[in-house]
């Protein structure tokens, strides 16, 4: 009933939308026209002749596409964040932070095209205000190295390059805002923007906050620091840098429950946990672009980052069989405390010279990565085996108090020489040689607190060095004419490595020899308003140390871990299609992926115990096939989107009982979709926008012929319009419906937000706002899902309804910019 009224209600704002008057009238004072800060349209002055327009939100021209993000409206003090919402196909995921515009990730962020807050999107998205971007432009971005020699690598890197406006060129903006509600919610923040046409910037920000999280507990907070900047030292040289410190605290509290694809024995897992804890990190960033004449140039990076953390948890686990889910077959608790420390930084270098104006051309690149981090555990675990017998026969008990120390270091240096020789003014050789070289160390210390003495005994120590030394050998061709840009190439990494195992005084020494491939070949046709592009990229990757750890690992009596010295490498094969159109506002896309020796866990159930026995090994059959349609259309003050993708995979997984002969082949088909609408209507007063979308998801395990299907719902309603007095009046609305395996109307969510500003002082500087959240009182974090492995479900308490009081206070100084 309640879905019903909904979408009636939904249906009725639809078609009440449709009647609102759309035209544009005529206006008798041109020049407070040409004057007036609505960017919806824009006008020429033809003699006593006005024309009026709207500018076409998105463009496409050749490789880039133009998004006139200064047609939409934002709330005063709105950041870019909140503008990019309403942009039909762009998704911000605020959690891991991944940007995507029709489905492609956007993994660098430019300012005036130049490096923007040292390409972290989750802070230039929340730092830049959105009255102060005119333009937003997607392309793929060349490295310096890239445009100097003609020759692309072939993969993509799409940038966002936000474009300001001309009043905020030389500008400098500030903000300082001071938020504090019910439930002790707060956010203080100030932040400084420097702006300018040419890329140079300055921005400074500090924030401490706990909005950002929902989840329940006085513990989760965030303080932040940051500084960020873009300066031209004269005509030849260019320094980015940002650096930037952020301190965690997290308290969380919650329940899961699993249940995997196994025919026999313990199939189902409940776990509940506790766990507070704290994670500092700085990081570092700079690169600077040199031209040292026409013909030569060097750029330099440089990277480092610093994390710490600790925390305190407690778990308890229970593993039961579907079937007689009361009588539980292992009952666990452990309480642990850890802390951990990371420090890794990496550098490189690339130095071109051009012997000629496009001609011949010699590079030098050198890279170093290095990373040295630890871990260090504290564990008190109980474990009751319920089928498993003592001497006396009651259920067998195991106790432990152990210490785990894990200190990991790692070295990664590359040095090759490149020649580039044109071959005719389109088409581009590129040879190049490398010696490439890399140390890893891991080391495990364990530790067990023998009960008759409290002394601390060496159990489970264990430690693996892997050194490899290897060259490179490249070789790539390059054509690049108005409508065709073509690469194709290899490159051949042979590589001798040396691996030294020591377990509880034994000790292995291994040399593998072996060789990584990695071709590529893309074309890219470009035809007036169209683009299409077809790409291929194959890679190898090798087993990583721990992989090829051969001792078990029984830190975890419920989980035992195994390496396995005789892995094979993987090779990777990813073909991707794409077709855009401007004119039809559509765009297609086909992506296949595949791997040959694919690496899995392969598991083996002990059902006396209920542990679970896991050993890495090769696999074959993981492949997946996804498809993406993106539409959109601009009709007057309308702005329709549309957002459709389907994927298909085959996931290969080995698991059985630990007595088995042989282990069984578990084989998951799963298909996932997504159909998405948005619909935007911008009149002078305001903005509203709509949205819906529908992820049906289902899969199918041959081994245990479980069928699973889940349908997700979202519908959403956004409505912003300006009042009387300088007032704004804001709301949103949302609807999460979750139908299907494992999940029923308990899990649903209907989220209802308002919010009224007001704007005061001589230039509005200052805004008050007063704003409800949560209004239902329905926020809730139940997440259900089905897999290749099986059904999951996790819950954490959140916090619900809160009001929360604003005050910021955002200062412009425009001042005209001097280019000279």
């Amino acid at each position: 009933m309640r879905i019903s009224s909904y979408l009636i209600c939904m249906a009725t704002a639809l078609l009440a939308l449709l009647a609102w008057p759309t035209r544009v009238v005529a206006l008798n004072n041109a020049r407070n026209l040409a004057c007036s800060a609505d960017t919806l349209r824009q006008g020429k002055d033809l003699g006593e002749v006005l024309v009026v327009a709207r500018r076409k939100l998105v463009q496409i021209r050749k490789d880039t596409t133009f998004l006139n993000v200064g047609s939409l409206h934002t709330k005063r003090g709105g950041s870019l964040e909140y503008l990019l919402r309403k942009v039909p196909g762009m998704r911000y995921d605020r959690v891991t932070g991944r940007l995507t515009y029709n489905g492609k990730p956007l993994v660098k962020i430019n300012l005036n095209g130049s490096t923007f807050m040292g390409n972290n999107i989750a802070r230039a998205l929340a730092a830049m205000p959105a009255e102060a971007v005119s333009q937003l432009k997607i392309y793929d971005l060349l490295s310096t190295l890239e445009k100097a020699t003609g020759v692309t690598d072939g993969l993509q890197e799409l940038t966002l390059d936000i474009q300001t406006k001309a009043e905020f060129n030389g500008a400098v903006t500030t903000n300082v805002k001071a938020e504090h509600g019910t439930q002790g919610r707060r956010n203080d923040s100030a932040l400084l923007n420097w702006l300018r046409s040419n890329g140079e910037s300055m921005s400074l920000g500090a924030a401490s906050s706990n909005l950002e999280s929902t989840t329940a507990g006085n513990g989760n907070y965030t303080n932040m620091f940051s500084i960020d900047g873009t300066k031209h030292l004269g005509k030849k040289l260019k320094i980015n840098g940002s650096v930037s410190l952020m301190d965690f605290h997290h308290e969380v509290k919650g329940t899961s429950y699993n249940e995997e694809y196994l025919t026999t024995g313990t199939r189902a897992e409940a776990a509940a946990n506790n766990m507070h804890g704290r994670n500092t990190n700085g990081t570092l960033w700079a690169s600077s672009n040199y031209e040292l004449s026409k013909r030569t140039q060097l750029n330099v990076n440089l990277s480092g980052n610093i994390t710490g953390g600790k925390s305190d948890s407690q778990s308890e686990t229970q593993l039961f069989d579907k079937r007689a889910r009361i009588d539980t077959v292992t009952v666990g608790y452990e309480r642990s405390l850890s802390r951990n420390h990371s420090n890794s930084f990496s550098v490189s270098a690339d130095f071109t010279h051009s012997f000629s104006e496009g001609g011949t051309a010699l590079s030098i690149v050198a890279r170093m990565d290095a990373n040295n981090s630890g871990s260090t555990s504290n564990s008190n675990s109980t474990t009751h085996y319920r089928q498993l017998r003592n001497n006396a026969g009651t259920d067998s008990l195991q106790l432990r108090n152990l210490q785990q120390l894990s200190p990991t270091q790692s070295k990664h240096t590359s040095l090759s020489a490149l020649l580039t020789q044109p071959l005719g003014k389109k088409v581009r050789l590129q040879a190049g040689w490398g010696v490439v070289m890399s140390n890893n160390h891991r080391k495990q210390d364990t530790y067990d607190k023998a009960r008759t003495n409290g002394m601390w005994v060496d159990s489970l120590s264990n430690e693996s060095r892997l050194n490899s030394l290897g060259q490179e050998v490249k070789l790539t061709l390059s054509y690049d004419s108005e409508q065709i840009r073509a690469n194709g190439g290899l490159t051949l990494q042979p590589q001798r490595k040396r691996f030294h195992q020591r377990y509880n005084g034994e000790t292995r020494d291994t040399t593998l020899r072996h060789a990584d491939f990695r071709p590529m070949a893309n074309i890219r046709w470009r035809a007036k308003g169209m683009n299409v592009r077809l790409d291929y990229t194959g890679y190898t990757s090798q087993p990583s140390a721990e992989m090829l750890l051969a001792f078990r690992n029984t830190t975890d009596p419920l989980a035992i871990r195994e390496g396995n010295p005789n892995l094979k490498p993987t090779f990777n094969n990813l073909f991707g299609l794409e077709w855009e159109h401007e004119r039809l506002g559509l765009t297609l896309r086909l992506n296949y992926q595949t791997a040959l020796n694919d690496f899995a866990e392969e598991m083996k159930l002990d059902r006396k115990t209920g542990a679970r026995h896991y050993k890495q090994v090769n696999i074959n059959g993981n492949n997946s096939l996804s498809t993406n349609m993106a539409w959109y259309k601009q009709m007057g003050l309308w702005n329709l989107g549309l957002d459709c993708s389907m994927s298909w995979r085959h996931e290969v997984l080995l698991n059985d009982d630990a007595t088995a002969t042989e282990v069984n082949k578990s084989i998951t088909k799963m298909r996932e979709g997504e159909m998405a609408l948005h619909c935007g209507f911008v009149p002078k007063w305001g903005d509203i926008t709509m949205g819906a979308r529908w992820q049906p998801r289902f899969s199918h395990n041959d081994d245990t012929q479980t069928r699973t299907q889940n349908h997700d719902f979202v519908f959403n309603l956004n409505a912003m319009a300006d009042l009387p007095y300088n007032l704004e009046l804001s709301t949103d609305a949302s609807c999460y419906l979750h139908r299907g395996t494992m999940t029923n109307s308990d899990a649903d969510q209907w989220l209802w937000n308002m919010a009224l500003a007001w704007s005061f002082l001589r230039e509005k500087q200052a805004t008050l706002t007063l704003s409800w959240n949560d209004i239902l009182n329905r926020r809730q974090s139940l997440h259900r899902n089905a897999s290749a492995t099986g059904f999951s479900e996790s819950y954490n308490p959140v916090i619900k309804s809160y009001v929360l009081l604003s005050f910021s206070y955002q200062l412009n100084i425009k001042k005209k910019e001097n280019r000279g």
